[in-house]
């Protein structure tokens, strides 16, 4: 969701950004058709698992990246990512408290933008180190595969990815291993894009039609995230019973 700020806009960068959106979009569409029709699409196993995390680790990964390459480009301080990050979070936490309202179980409490928000502001200090940002994401990522296998008594770090017992939300993201694919962002950053120069040849603009409407989606992922949810559930709603609406 954090779009990279500095002067040179790689536009190969909104392209896989918004095709991590359309993938989210995909996912979430059958999420929403799950909840709403009660078919069990088996979402949690298989291949659409491996969609789902594959479109997770995109769209952390490209967060990392893009946050490497503002602070290349002198755009990224830390007033602005400190400001960027705690609005992210509260867009989070409104999220938060309309599923608390809205569903009776599975409310967001630590969701992809809570993540973004955190992992902005923890992400900063790193930026301006080199060569540990692999180690530390593999680190990060691991340590957050063990824990995912256990669960504790205990709530209050749940957004550490200390999962507690009988914990269930919708949406759920901890530090734990996620941040780490935030920092692997920041490892392919300074791979491909050192002294934001691009490492491998491509051209300088898109030069078709779909590419270039999917890098227009990939400048505008947080609004369309806000959005989508419940756009997505009012069709899917009016789809499977809007003609008993309008007997």
């Amino acid at each position: 969701m954090f779009k990279h700020m500095s002067k040179q806009r790689f536009w190969e960068i909104d392209f896989w950004r918004g095709l991590a959106l359309i993938m989210m979009l995909i996912f979430h569409f059958l999420v929403d058709m799950e909840m709403v029709s009660g078919t069990n699409l088996r979402l949690d196993v298989g291949f659409w698992s491996y969609f789902q995390k594959a479109t997770a680790f995109l769209f952390l990964a490209i967060v990392g990246l893009s946050l490497k390459i503002a602070y290349n480009g002198g755009q990224l301080t830390f007033r602005r990512a400190l400001r960027r990050g705690l609005s992210i979070f509260a867009w989070g936490c409104l999220i938060t408290l309309v599923t608390k309202i809205a569903l009776t179980e599975g409310a967001i409490v630590f969701g992809v933008l809570h993540l973004i928000g955190i992992g902005t502001i923890l992400a900063f200090p790193l930026l301006k180190y080199k060569h540990i940002h692999l180690w530390l994401g593999l680190a990060v990522t691991v340590i957050g595969y063990c824990l995912d296998r256990m669960s504790f008594p205990f709530g209050y770090l749940f957004w550490l990815g200390f999962v507690p017992r009988g914990f269930y939300s919708l949406d759920y993201f901890p530090l734990f291993p996620w941040f780490g694919l935030i920092l692997l962002g920041v490892y392919f950053a300074d791979l491909l894009y050192p002294q934001n120069r691009r490492r491998f040849p491509v051209k300088d603009r898109p030069s078709s039609g779909p590419v270039r409407w999917i890098c227009t989606l990939g400048r505008h992922t947080l609004p369309i995230y806000l959005i989508h949810q419940p756009l997505f559930l009012l069709l899917i709603y009016l789809a499977l019973h809007g003609q008993a609406l309008f007997r």
